[in-house]
């Protein structure tokens, strides 16, 4: 049992850490990161990316 409280103590305390990353990423809405992919992809022209995220909803 020991190692499972030293565990979460070590994990409790590196959430200071992770929650402004977290929040940080949560900052840019919808419209903001379409127009931001679209001008990544008119940048690049008839290059590749490999990016990962669900596609833009339809309808």
């Amino acid at each position: 049992m020991h190692t499972s409280t030293s565990f979460r103590a070590i994990r409790a305390s590196l959430i200071p850490f992770f929650l402004p990353a977290a929040l940080a990423a949560q900052s840019i809405g919808a419209a903001e990161y379409a127009v931001r992919r679209d001008s990544l992809a008119a940048r690049i022209g008839s290059g590749i990316v490999v990016a990962f995220g669900a596609p833009a909803p339809t309808g």
